[in-house]
């Protein structure tokens, strides 16, 4: 199956949201899946063999210590040139 994940916030973070987003990950490439991750570009461009494709980061004012991502057209090509069989979109909820 192949698998996109779109989210506001990656790796190299380490909070709750990126913890469970790598646990997932894991489990979809051991069991055989294609797995493609639409984050904020920080750096980072593969997980253990998932690609991750990075969207320009915005910073707000309150929240300058983290970079987020937000949907673009790039959001748009990536996901129709990756064609999955299913999108799990990830949101920071307070």
């Amino acid at each position: 199956m192949k698998i996109a994940i779109v989210t506001e916030t990656f790796l190299p973070s380490t909070d709750g949201i990126v913890t469970r987003l790598t646990n997932a990950i894991d489990y979809f490439i051991r069991e055989g899946h294609e797995v493609l991750v639409i984050a904020p570009d920080l750096g980072v461009y593969d997980y253990k063999g998932a690609k991750v494709v990075g969207i320009k980061p915005i910073t707000f004012p309150f929240y300058r210590y983290r970079k987020w991502g937000f949907p673009s057209r790039k959001v748009y090509h990536e996901l129709k040139k990756f064609q999955p069989d299913v999108v799990h979109a990830v949101n920071r909820c307070s």
